[in-house]
Order: C-alpha cells, then structure tokens, then sequence
C-alpha cells in the first residue's frame, strides 16, 4: 500500500534510562533550532525543565527531567478544526537533520511516538482503510465508534527488540457555530482515520552504544512509516 497523505497532529522522542553525563545536561530546544525557547519553566526541585516555542507549522517542547528527556512537536492553534502540524514527509524530512544532534543524548531506551490524521470524505471511506490497515480484524457494515490497539514485538538487525504499539481509529468533528440567536451546528463534518503509535526499543534489550543512536532512531522513523503504510502487520 503506497504511503497516504498522513498529516501530523503530535510527534514525539522520547529517550528512557539515561545517563547523567555532561552532553544530556548540555541538550535544550537550541540543541535543534539554533535559536532560544519563547518560555522555559523549571522545577528544579523535581529536576525538571521545560522549553517551548512556536516552530514551523506548530509548536516545539523539550521536556527534560531525571532520566528522561522527550521532544514534541504539535500542532499549534489554527482555523481548521483538524489538526495539522504538517505532512508526514515535510516533519519527517526536517527531523532526519536532528539525528545527529539528538545522538548526544546517552540512553538505554528510545521511543518514537505520535498522533497522525487521514482525511477522509466520509465514515465509510474511513472504514475501508481500516479494513486494508488492520486485515486481521472482519469489519460488517452496521459497525461504529471502532477502536483498536495492538502491539507487534520485532527484532531489530542492531540487536534490541522493538515494541510497535499503535492504536487505529476513526473520528469525526463537527463544527458550531455561535450567533446572537443561540447556537447552531454545520450541516458538513470532517472525517479522518486516526494513528496513535508509539514504536520503542524493549525495556529488556541490550543497550545500544551511543554513536548507534541516530541508527536507532533511523530504524524507529522507517518502522512508523511502515505502519502507516501498512498496517498494524
């Protein structure tokens, strides 16, 4: 199945267990936009420091606490009520230029995660695509409100297994609209078939040398666009 015009709503790394060296405490928001966060907020007592801004078509938070460091890009305030951050491929190209910046990072787990849409014209059109997407499932005409999880565990080629979680279903937004004579709603609605993944590296694998990370994370993009295109197969 060729790759769809996904669209992102949140995307996420997040690296577990990790080191307390000097180039996990050096790494911040300007570790990948060459320039300073809108707002940092710090708790230090908990250990924890946030930096946010806006970036792209969105916004960019890196969240560092004891252990454990996530960067997150969602998708900022706009006037459609679908959220979109950017395509797939554009978010994707961008971040390939990060690998090797968020390869300073010293971890024993890395996970890469998000939240992805796919416009569609109508529930039914929704549903034929989980039909391609989830083949092992027998999905009958008079179904609805469907939602399904799974997680198929792999081996990857550098030696660690590999968690793909991903959640499959399909939504619909209605619009409103508010007047001096009450409130109203839009005849149209907007569809979308909705991703939810979170592809990690075992919490039992063996961990992966430092100069291997950007490898690792190589290796989780290419298993999310495979879901993507695949299905949870």
């Amino acid at each position: 199945m060729a790759m769809l015009p996904w669209q992102i709503e949140i995307l996420r790394f997040s690296f577990l267990n990790m080191s307390s060296g000097i180039q996990n405490q050096d790494f911040g928001w300007s570790s990948l936009t060459s320039s300073e966060p809108e707002t940092v907020t710090e708790k230090r007592g908990l250990g924890i420091r946030t930096e946010e801004g806006s970036w792209l078509n969105g916004h960019l938070t890196v969240s560092k606490q004891h252990g454990r460091t996530d960067v997150i890009y969602s998708a900022g305030q706009q006037e459609s009520p679908l959220p979109n951050a950017g395509s797939v491929n554009d978010i994707y190209e961008i971040f390939r230029t990060w690998y090797k910046r968020l390869g300073v990072i010293g971890a024993k787990r890395f996970g890469f995660g998000g939240v992805l849409l796919l416009p569609v014209e109508s529930p039914a059109e929704g549903y034929n695509y989980l039909n391609k997407f989830l083949p092992f499932v027998t999905f009958e005409s008079d179904m609805s409100d469907f939602f399904l999880q799974v997680n198929r565990k792999k081996e990857s080629h550098y030696g660690y297994r590999v968690n793909e979680l991903s959640k499959w279903s399909t939504i619909t937004i209605k619009t409103i609209q508010v007047s001096d004579d009450g409130v109203s709603e839009e005849p149209a609605s907007i569809h979308a078939v909705r991703l939810e993944f979170d592809i990690n590296t075992a919490e039992n694998s063996e961990a992966v040398d430092a100069t291997e990370t950007a490898h690792v994370l190589e290796d989780l993009e290419a298993r999310s666009l495979f879901v993507m295109a695949n299905g949870a197969v």
